[in-house]
């Protein structure tokens, strides 16, 4: 954990025996230690925090700072059900891209392995986008706030669909759906991702993360399914119209929903570990807490300053690649990323493959996407009630490298079908997880640059585990898919290794 230096200073000093400040001054005053000028600069300005905040008054206008009031505790569960719908919409994209694929292939730019390429690259594009965009987005939110950031959003998303029916060629395609609604989808998952780490407290952001995931699962059974059914019943045009409506609906109600979490509270003392002015058996303890937190308080501005003037690549290298255990968790991450999404690729096909009609195929990929609405949120809950975080992880990694296994000998549809429950309830724990986790090993000052990292690598995982199977079939004289099928039981037991290797490095 980092050194947060405004909740462990106050830590010291807000506690139970605030009453107790004035017995601090007097140790001060006797001057019987020796200590250079502005070694003391903490405790001054603990007194201007106690100053702002009013914490002073010991009477009974002063609340109680646990306690949350309920219109707070109303105002976050409402927070999460706008990310929610946000996450369908910027989810939904993804797994419906397949549908606008198909029909520009099939209607106007050709089946040729050169054409399917640039297409297949927009979808992969979008879901980059949308995964890439902390770092700009905390820059964002820092000059116009969640509010003007959620506006922005709303034009970006609005203009891209408006203008992607009207597009006849492919870089036209790139411009309106990868720059436009890709950067307007980055952004809104980020806001989410930050308006939920503010609102929600340890105890429940696992639950809240796992909340909003579980709307993958929600947006891969209904946006495809809505969007088939309007493209061939009207057209693919009224499919984009359609989808711009239901996502200018769901931009609306976050802009109107989420906004910054007010500061009512300056400390919680249920989740501060707080140290008394009696636990300190000498006056020199209490100077040398303050020296020590004043160096190290120092030491820490200095690094973070310096890091404004550096190379991206430098940054890269003293904030993750530096730091063994930030190292470990994205090489966990790229594993997990090269096949928690092959299940949902490639199912259909191997639904077809081993002779299922093309409706069974469908009915597989819906089990999975309801199982893997189900597993995230159970995901949060067992992590914030039961086990910890790093546990909950390993447990759900082996349960999705014994559901691959099963796959690996999956040759009828009851088979599948169970097969594919299990993997879409274990394939989210990762990506539930995985932000905090990161919360937990990062500098609250450096975390969304972390994060774009984190996600950064995932997506190479994403891109790399498909194309590394293919690359193995088309080599050797293999059963079809297999690959995919090894791939997905091996690669969560190599993944296991590591979590272990980065559990030990936390203790």
């Amino acid at each position: 954990m980092t050194y947060d230096y405004h909740s462990q200073v106050s830590s010291i000093y807000l506690g139970k025996d605030i009453e107790r400040l004035p017995l601090l001054d007097n140790f001060i005053k006797n001057k019987k230690f020796s200590y250079h000028k502005g070694d003391l600069e903490p405790y001054d300005r603990v007194y201007e925090f106690h100053d702002q905040h009013s914490l002073y008054n010991t009477t009974e206008e002063n609340h109680d700072l646990t306690e949350e009031p309920l219109s707070l505790s109303r105002r976050k569960w409402l927070v999460l059900a706008a990310a929610f719908l946000a996450g369908i919409e910027f989810n939904g994209i993804s797994y419906c891209w397949g549908v606008f694929q198909d029909y520009y292939q099939r209607e106007m730019f050709g089946n040729d392995d050169e054409t399917k390429l640039k297409l297949t690259f927009i979808g992969t594009t979008i879901s980059f986008m949308s995964l890439t965009m902390f770092s700009p987005t905390e820059y964002i939110v820092s000059k116009i706030h969640f509010r003007g950031a959620l506006l922005f959003v709303i034009a970006l998303v609005f203009c891209g669909f408006a203008a992607a029916p009207f597009c006849t060629q492919i870089w036209q395609l790139y411009i309106s759906l990868v720059i436009c609604t890709g950067t307007g989808f980055g952004i809104l998952f980020s806001v989410c991702i930050f308006s939920i780490a503010q609102w929600f407290s340890d105890q429940e952001i696992n639950t809240a993360y796992g909340i909003l995931f579980a709307s993958t699962g929600v947006a891969g059974s209904t946006i495809p399914f809505l969007v088939t059914w309007i493209s061939e019943h009207w057209s693919m045009q009224c499919a984009y119209h359609s989808l711009n409506s239901i996502c200018l609906l769901f931009n609306i109600i976050a802009l109107i929903i989420i906004r910054e979490k007010p500061h009512h509270q300056v400390m919680d003392h249920q989740e501060t570990q707080t140290r008394s002015l009696k636990e300190y058996e000498s006056e020199e303890e209490v100077i040398a807490e303050i020296i020590t937190v004043k160096h190290f308080h120092s030491h820490e501005d200095t690094n973070i300053e310096s890091l404004s003037n550096r190379s991206l690549l430098r940054k890269v290298y003293l904030l993750v690649l530096n730091n063994p255990s930030i190292l470990t968790w994205l090489i966990i991450g790229f594993l997990r990323s090269t096949v928690d999404i092959s299940p949902f690729t490639f199912l259909p096909s191997y639904a077809t493959f081993i002779g299922l009609s093309p409706m069974q195929g469908a009915i597989t990929i819906a089990l999975m996407s309801i199982t893997s609405t189900i597993g995230p949120i159970c995901t949060g809950f067992i992590a914030d009630f039961w086990l910890e975080k790093v546990d909950t992880l390993i447990i759900f990694t082996a349960g999705f490298s014994v559901s691959a296994l099963g796959w690996v000998f999956s040759y009828n549809y009851n088979a599948l079908l169970l097969s594919a429950a299990l993997m879409g309830f274990c394939s989210p724990s990762y990506f539930t997880l995985a932000i905090p986790v990161l919360g937990d090993i990062t500098d609250p000052n450096v975390f969304s640059f972390s994060i774009s990292v984190a996600y950064f690598v995932n997506a190479v995982g994403i891109i790399a585990g498909p194309f590394a199977a293919n690359a193995i079939e088309s080599i050797f004289s293999i059963e079809p898919f297999m690959t995919h099928k090894l791939g997905c039981f091996f690669i969560p037991g190599l993944t296991i290794i590591f979590i272990f290797l980065f559990k030990m490095k936390l203790k």
